[in-house]
């Protein structure tokens, strides 16, 4: 008897299918407008049904039309939206006023196979990854032809991708003579989920009350400078602190404050569950299990059953020597010595630590049965009702938020079994209300996701975009050389004495000539998503 995720794949599959057709027999036609319409109603149908799920009144997703959709433009802004079927690459290219261009290539066998190449890479090692980055995207741009697409008078640039293409830092793409994407859309670069709901964006003009979480973990190293630095850009900030940062603070205590602040902070850890979006979550404080997962109360007559008992593993190890040029400490693979050795763990994310590690206990039936209780990572098992969900985030209802910033780990990746539509934790808050989110795709460095955000901040000031802010920050950052970034650290008045000193500490270790965070790695994780 098949699972009701796998009966969910294939209803959605047999819907993609409809759609696939009439965007072909559209084109096929030359009724390019048509086509588009239903690319985005496409997209729209599996984020309907989503949302139907968790809300008693959902809100609804009305069909956009051609007329609509030019209107999300202003004189010096294109859109750019890539729809992939079985057969073809199509991508949507309109500029104002209500020009649109279809282009139609066949190499969607080379993008598949690019993806899983990619994604493999990923999971096995990061640090091979990472190296092999610039080249992905490389082919990338050439499977997609980028430089032949691409609007030439436009100075802003709006990309709706689709499936495959939301694992890639699209922003990123290489063109010729050392330039990216970005260098070539001088207003910036934003994403949306779609135009339908690009179009339902409330703007959100004021920018002076924040609403930050910070380390809820208690286990990322720069995660205290960076809310730090940013909370004095407020006149009214509410920061959670470590254990301060609960579930049930934040939307019981500190409800209103979230709800009605111009500016969410997420400085934590982050998840995206593939297999069920609604449980998508960012780890709040006590949201990481480290003990056994507590049991429901037995039924009368029930007996208790044994479980397998786990003892907690010392890691401590000696003094390791410093890291060599280009090391990266969450690269670092660990393993216990103890007498019951362990395969070597995965590499360190952003921040993490090298503590101790707690075992979760495995009962009979694992964990019980209970889908409260996921693996996380390698080790460790989140509980996800002391985390905030995407179920959770659909319910929220901001009044005022113009950004929601989601510095953390991968928190922009989604489900890429399913072509129909973009859902994932940046799509539940666009939804909730906010006019913007920032969210990365891949697990960042610590110690350079820091000082971009504060970059991001410094030059987010009144009338700029925040596409454009972040455009600036992460081409001022792959561009700077390491005086660059010493003058910044030691003159910028985000930064106090104390927390200026491990920083120039970390940048001392790089030469003069040297671009510390050039590297696309650490610039171009993140992506601002929506407006």
């Amino acid at each position: 008897m098949e699972s009701q995720n796998e009966t969910k794949q294939k209803h959605d599959l047999q819907w993609d299918r409809l759609y696939m057709g009439m965007v072909q027999v559209c084109l096929d036609r030359q009724s390019n407008q048509e086509a588009l319409e239903y690319a985005e109603a496409n997209k729209a149908r599996n984020l309907a049904e989503l949302i139907a799920q968790k809300q008693e009144i959902p809100k609804t997703l009305t069909p956009i039309t051609f007329s609509e959709i030019t209107q999300l433009l202003t004189p010096n802004t294109a859109l750019i939206e890539w729809y992939i079927t079985d057969a073809e690459i199509i991508t949507f290219v309109l500029t104002y006023p209500d020009v649109l261009t279809v282009h139609r290539n066949r190499q969607c066998a080379e993008l598949i196979d690019l993806a899983n190449e990619y994604r493999t890479a990923y999971k096995q090692s990061k640090t091979d990854w990472q190296k092999q980055l610039a080249t992905r995207l490389q082919r990338l741009a050439d499977i997609l032809q980028i430089t032949t697409i691409l609007p030439p008078s436009s100075t802003r640039l709006i990309l709706i991708p689709q499936w495959l293409l939301h694992l890639f830092p699209l922003h990123a793409l290489p063109l010729t003579d050392g330039e990216f994407l970005l260098d070539k859309y001088l207003e910036g670069i934003q994403y949306a989920p779609s135009c339908q709901l690009l179009q339902q964006i409330t703007i959100h003009p004021n920018f002076d009350q924040l609403l930050a979480l910070q380390n809820p973990t208690s286990d990322l190293r720069y995660t205290d400078l960076e809310v730090a630095s940013i909370a004095p850009k407020f006149a009214i900030s509410q920061i959670l602190r470590g254990d301060e940062a609960s579930k049930t603070n934040l939307l019981e205590k500190y409800l209103d404050q979230l709800e009605n602040a111009h500016c969410a902070h997420f400085s934590c850890h982050g998840s995206f569950n593939p297999d069920d979006p609604l449980k998508s979550f960012l780890i709040l404080s006590g949201g990481i299990v480290g003990e056994e997962p507590p049991q429901p109360p037995l039924l009368r007559g029930e007996q208790e059953e044994e479980f397998i008992k786990v003892p907690v593993v010392s890691n401590q190890e000696p003094p390791q020597p410093p890291l060599l040029r280009g090391e990266q400490e969450e690269e670092v693979i660990k393993v216990p010595v103890i007498s019951n050795q362990e395969p070597p763990q995965p590499p360190l994310l952003r921040g993490e630590q090298e503590e101790e590690v707690i075992k979760v206990p495995l009962s009979k039936g694992d964990l019980g049965g209970s889908d409260r209780y996921v693996e996380w990572r390698a080790g460790k098992t989140a509980d996800i009702n002391k985390c905030l969900t995407l179920a959770d985030i659909l319910l929220l209802q901001f009044k005022h938020c113009r950004l929601v910033v989601l510095s953390a780990c991968e928190t922009a990746l989604i489900d890429t079994q399913n072509r129909s539509d973009y859902i994932g934790l940046p799509t539940g808050f666009i939804h909730a209300g906010a006019m913007g989110t920032l969210a990365s795709l891949w697990a960042v460095n610590d110690l350079s996701t820091a000082l971009m955000m504060v970059k991001f901040y410094e030059l987010l000031q009144p009338g700029v975009s925040i596409g454009k802010a972040l455009h600036d920050t992460q081409r001022w950052f792959k561009s700077a050389k390491t005086p660059d970034l010493v003058s910044w650290v030691q003159e910028s008045d985000s930064f106090d004495g104390d927390r200026r000193k491990p920083i120039l500490k970390e940048l001392k270790g790089y030469n003069k000539d040297e671009k510390p965070y050039g590297d696309v790695y650490h610039w171009g994780a993140f992506c601002a998503i929506g407006l």
